[in-house]
């Protein structure tokens, strides 16, 4: 046995990076309580206090509201560590996580939420792209309430999203739909003048239709249907998706962030 500098992390300094980060974005506790869709705000008390430290689906979900890497919010202590030998299979690895801004002859933002490898069968009346099961696709979904929008968002990023703004919001995108009988289980949302600039403020699609060529398919009718090009950018481990449905990497993006009121 002998010691060895085996990374860890220190829940305090960690903390402590959570709460700079949090209020160099101009964030409140409130916020990252709305964003994780909390009931109560102890948990990032927890956090920042270094009395716990996020899960991994959390750490994730935090490093996309901060817009950093995961490893820019873990800190590392330097304690040196007891080890017998060294087993590369349980080495840990830190992946840099960042937004990369991706643009298409027809554009498009947004993520492919990737994961679960189920693969039920979707009834429906179009066939997915790449072989996905046969579902109902709809373009410029009017009928596309605030209710069902955020029923719909909930089960894909939980959070408190206000009906008002929400409808207000879906009044102003050409809303691509994907339909299983009548419940939705995918949307791609476009925003653009109309003439020069378009983006997609998200593609999400429900966690059991995932890999059914749903996402790919709102990226064709977007593709078909938007009036100018978009640009949009990808959240981590996505880049794959959409380098597959033909778009390249564009220019690094920035961000003006508007505090919540």
């Amino acid at each position: 046995m002998q010691m060895k500098r085996y990374p860890t992390i220190d829940p305090e300094a960690t903390g402590r990076q959570i709460a700079r980060l949090r209020k160099e974005r101009g964030l409140s506790v409130r916020d990252l309580q709305d964003w994780f869709g909390f009931e109560a705000p102890q948990a990032i008390y927890k956090w920042q206090k270094g009395l716990t430290l996020p899960s991994v689906d959390n750490l994730y979900a935090l490093s996309i509201l901060l817009e950093v890497p995961m490893n820019a919010i873990l800190v590392q202590t330097n304690r040196p560590q007891r080890v017998e030998r060294q087993d590369n299979s349980c080495r840990p690895v830190f992946f840099v996580l960042g937004l990369r801004f991706f643009h298409c002859g027809f554009g498009a933002p947004g993520v492919e939420w990737t994961g679960r490898k189920t693969r039920p069968r979707i009834p429906g009346r179009e066939r997915g792209a790449g072989g996905g099961a046969a579902m109902d696709f709809r373009v410029d979904d009017r009928a596309l309430d605030a209710v069902t929008f955020i029923d719909f968002v909930n089960r894909v990023w939980p959070g408190r999203y206000d009906p008002e703004k929400t409808r207000s919001a879906l009044a102003r995108t050409l809303n691509i739909t994907a339909y299983d009988g009548e419940k939705l289980v995918g949307c791609l949302r476009i925003l653009t003048d109309g003439c020069y600039f378009g983006t997609i403020t998200e593609l999400l699609v429900l966690p059991e239709y995932r890999r059914q060529g749903v996402g790919s398919t709102l990226l064709r009718l977007a593709k078909e249907h938007t009036p100018t090009t978009l640009y949009f950018g990808a959240q981590p481990g996505a880049e794959r998706f959409y380098e597959k449905n033909g778009c390249p990497k564009g220019l690094q993006s920035y961000t003006i962030r508007k505090k919540r009121e």
